[in-house]
């Protein structure tokens, strides 16, 4: 189980995240799914779990560097590296379908695999032109938060 405590007005907080980023392209460091993710946490919790990376890369190479350097990529394994990520950030993954909204999921999309957002029945995911929404069938593990 997640350390993290929700704030009271967690919800809100949620979908007034998942609103600013509608129309928010994908973008290494700044809205790629790591950042995204961990985005959703700090609204959700208050706690900001890409304090040590965030701001530390701008590209898709400088992220794999990062990744290897750290561990997470050692394999060349996408799902693995994020698995890894998030598990040590928020504990043991649950099963997909024991998703709660807001939680963190891994999805695979049209742009690959992804961390998102539970907001429902559905997941949010950074996507090329802004957020995408990922169906359960998608989702491939799941964390929780608080």
């Amino acid at each position: 189980m997640s350390p993290l405590q929700r704030r009271e007005d967690w919800p809100e907080q949620l979908a007034a995240f998942v609103e600013s980023r509608l129309h928010t392209p994908f973008a290494w460091g700044t809205n790629d799914c790591a950042v995204f993710a961990a985005d959703a946490v700090l609204a959700i919790t208050g706690t900001d779990l890409a304090g040590p990376w965030r701001g530390q890369y701008a590209s898709e190479q400088a992220a794999r560097s990062m990744r290897s350097a750290s561990g997470h990529l050692a394999s060349g394994d996408i799902v693995a590296a994020l698995h890894d990520m998030a598990h040590r950030r928020l504990g043991p993954a649950v099963p997909p379908l024991m998703a709660r909204r807001g939680d963190v999921v891994l999805v695979e999309h049209d742009a690959g695999h992804s961390l998102a957002v539970c907001v429902g029945p559905v997941a949010a995911a950074p996507g090329r032109r802004g957020v995408v929404m990922v169906e359960r069938d998608a989702w491939r593990y799941a964390w929780r938060v608080g």
